[in-house]
């Protein structure tokens, strides 16, 4: 028994310690993000955007070291063999929403696809309210839309057309279903069964309604210079197990499980052209349906076979070690260096205390919902 509890504490350890550290990391980066911002107001925005996304690999990278280094994680890809390989394109990705595991798969996605640097996501409005995290998010182009109440799309639109302007590729990823489906959440998924019983929508088994909003918003305005909407699906090996179907790990059991299949996950990816997209809204919304009954029979596959069809890499390589470790080891020697220089804490110090301002800022802009 002793042995045993050993074992259990260090298999907890090897994901709450090298979490809590990627956690801390924040300050340290924001500090670094603000420094960037300054100084773009005396640099060309080409040398601007190759530092700022430079440091958004350096984060996202560290990342990988917690949820797929130490995890050791088994990435089964399937679909579109063009969707996990270069070169960089301008795109929307729409996945289902499982867990809130699921942005670190986008994340294995984009850096297979050499766009780590280039991908953002729409997300929760709340999450601009987050210190540091919500500011950062918005400089970089991140899209906020209210998940409640009217659909207000002014603040929404100003970050798109950020990233339209861009000089350079982009990818933003959103969850069309606006929240997690789980066979637990009865109340979501009896509104969903509801809402096509009323529009006479054939129902969804293993996904929510997706809600058109923020998707018709960013193909709209993102038009003119997307070249493809990549559909993703994603499952977990853990759901494979007896009674789990429909009941994805969250962040915690998916790198500490007791589950074999507990660091396992599936992801099919279809590429679709722009130009075989609905321009006209009702027919977009349409579509927008389709694409989740596809995703409702590529899971009923799944889960009766253990796999999706057309296999392209399974399992995928591990990002490597070289590209995961230095970065993580980077980022929290930039941690620990206030414990040994009172200059560099008290410029933490200083981030910490002025992070609300940063949120009045971004009122002030117009960028935040």
């Amino acid at each position: 028994m002793p042995v045993l509890s050993v074992l259990t504490v260090a298999t907890d350890l090897r994901a709450w310690l090298p979490a809590s550290m990627l956690a801390s990391t924040m300050v340290p980066y924001a500090t670094g993000a603000l420094f960037c911002a300054g100084l773009s107001m005396f640099i060309p925005q080409k040398w601007y955007l190759w530092l700022d996304n430079r440091m958004y690999e350096l984060f996202m990278s560290s990342c990988l070291f917690v949820f797929e280094t130490c995890n050791a994680t088994k990435l089964h890809l399937y679909g579109t063999p063009e969707a996990f390989k270069g070169p960089a394109d301008s795109a929307i990705l729409i996945a289902n929403h499982q867990t809130g595991t699921d942005w670190v798969m986008i994340n294995m996605l984009a850096t297979r696809h050499a766009q780590q640097y280039s991908f953002r996501f729409m997300t929760k409005h709340v999450i601009q309210y987050v210190p540091l995290y919500g500011w950062y998010t918005l400089q970089r182009g991140f899209v906020y839309v209210r998940r409640f109440g009217d659909f207000a799309p002014t603040a929404p639109q100003n970050q798109l057309r950020y990233l339209k302007n861009l000089p350079e590729p982009y990818w933003l990823h959103i969850f069309p279903e606006g929240t997690r489906f789980n066979r637990h959440r009865t109340k979501e998924i009896q509104a969903a069964n509801s809402y096509c019983r009323k529009r006479e929508l054939p129902k969804l088994r293993h996904c929510l309604v997706p809600k058109i909003g923020g998707f018709k918003l960013a193909v709209e305005e993102l038009r003119p210079t997307l070249n493809y909407i990549y559909d993703i699906t994603i499952a977990y090996g853990v759901t494979l197990d007896e009674n789990r179907q429909d009941d994805a790990p969250n962040m915690y059991e998916f790198v500490t499980g007791r589950s074999e299949r507990h660091n396992e996950v599936h992801m099919h990816v279809k590429r679709i052209g722009i130009e075989e997209v609905p321009t006209e809204g009702n027919e977009l919304k349409l579509w927008l349906h389709q694409r989740f009954l596809e995703k409702d029979r590529l899971l009923d596959e799944f889960y009766a076979t253990g796999a999706f069809p057309e296999p392209v890499e399974t399992p995928s390589k591990l990002t490597p070690l070289t590209k995961t470790a230095t970065s993580f080891v980077i980022l929290n020697a930039a941690v620990w260096s206030a414990a040994f220089f009172p200059k560099i804490r008290n410029v933490y110090l200083g981030v910490i205390c002025i992070s609300p301002l940063l949120i009045v800022w971004n009122k002030l802009r117009g960028s935040a919902a």
